[in-house]
């Protein structure tokens, strides 16, 4: 074995207790939803789940400012240079400074206009519980569809904004994970852990496999692994390596991001672990990173190694990936992602997709599901 896999092995070994992790998903459920799961039930899939101390308010104002203040028409470029203004600004995080960022949210916009929901639960709720009673009389499938909150399963995945957009937030992953399993106590969901490889360089509780541990081995566990490559690492990263062994072990499920790409790492080139050998990914911009960093290709290395891993590649490529089966460019290849994803599935039976937040759009829809021939 590799010396710095080896390392990593070790330190999982010492950190997390994984003989204290149930081996069926149903035991590593709370009451709740252990009561749902015996009726009649709705899932909602794909749930980002953080409250204002979670994250960097400043950050969300300029990442979202321009859907938030309903700007249209804008060269692609004007709507760059908001988004490297957030990267480059948004750094520093100060308490309070949300509360002053919430009076723009106000009760402007329609209350199911995503932007708007996302700003108000960012900026205005302190706990994930009060962003849960939000989030399902506001936005979930229970708000659109007319459901009761009780008939509703739903998924809360963790956003790691510290590691992610290297940014200083007011709540630990420690905190976090106190909070959703506390709100799991309470109400029917199934809280997904963020696993960020870069998470191992911690000394602390906040280190990737104390984290690991804190979640699934010890009081009420966590459900599944949220993945979020674009964000700066590749899956196959070999400090995941021993989080992939328990949970193909313990039949956790593994959730990765595999869509759009405006939410990204903020450079233009970064050096990733692909297994152990340090590789720089590089680009004209970070988007263009980001989209080489969400090629499903960097899951053929990780599912020939664990090929019995539970994992679900979300968004399924994402509008792009559906809205069109021709080339963006000569770069960028919509169909050939959409193939890939479909071969994964075809190869490994517990590999599967979703199509979380694609068919907001319509045109997505229409490609999925065509109207029928008349005549």
């Amino acid at each position: 074995m590799h010396p710095l896999a080896k390392r990593a092995y070790e330190q999982a070994e010492q950190l997390i207790q994984a003989d204290r992790i149930p081996d069926q998903p149903t035991d590593r459920v709370s009451s709740p939803t252990k009561a749902l799961l015996q009726g009649n039930y709705y899932v909602d899939v794909h749930t980002h789940f953080f409250d204002k101390y979670c994250m960097n308010a400043s950050y969300v104002i300029l990442r979202h400012i321009r859907d938030f203040l309903g700007i249209r028409g804008q060269e692609e470029g004007a709507e760059n240079d908001l988004v490297d203004m957030a990267y480059q600004t948004a750094h520093v995080y100060k308490r309070g400074y949300d509360e002053k960022l919430a009076q723009l949210v106000g009760n402007k916009g329609d209350r199911r206009d995503g932007v708007h929901s996302l700003l108000n639960m960012a900026l205005t709720k302190s706990s994930m519980r009060q962003v849960y009673d939000y989030y399902i009389r506001e936005s979930s499938v229970a708000e659109y569809f007319g459901l009761e909150s009780h008939q509703v399963l739903t998924t809360l995945i963790m956003m790691d904004f510290k590691m992610g957009w290297e940014l200083d937030v007011g709540k630990s992953m420690q905190e976090q994970i106190k909070e959703q399993k506390e709100l799991a106590e309470e109400k029917p969901v199934l809280p997904f852990l963020f696993c960020d490889p870069r998470r191992l360089a911690f000394a602390n509780e906040d280190n990737l496999y104390c984290a690991f541990n804190e979640a699934f081995a010890v009081g009420t566990p966590f459900f599944g692994v949220k993945l979020y490559p674009c964000l700066g690492y590749d899956p196959f990263d070999y400090r995941l390596w021993p989080i992939y062994e328990i949970c193909q072990e313990k039949n956790i499920p593994v959730l990765s991001h595999c869509g759009g790409d405006r939410i990204s790492t903020p450079k233009s080139g970064i050096y990733v672990y692909q297994g152990t050998e340090l590789t720089l990914v590089e680009g004209a911009d970070r988007q263009d990173v980001s989209y080489q960093l969400n090629d499903p290709k960097r899951f053929d290395l990780l599912l020939q190694k664990f090929p019995k891993l539970r994992l679900n590649i979300a968004h399924f490529g994402s509008r792009d990936t559906w809205s069109s089966s021709l080339p963006v460019d000569e770069k960028i290849d919509p169909q050939q992602r959409k193939e890939t994803i479909m071969r994964l599935m075809r190869n490994y039976p517990h590999v599967y997709s979703d199509f979380s937040y694609t068919i907001a759009y319509e045109k997505c829809v229409q490609k999925l599901h065509p109207p029928a021939q008349t005549g």
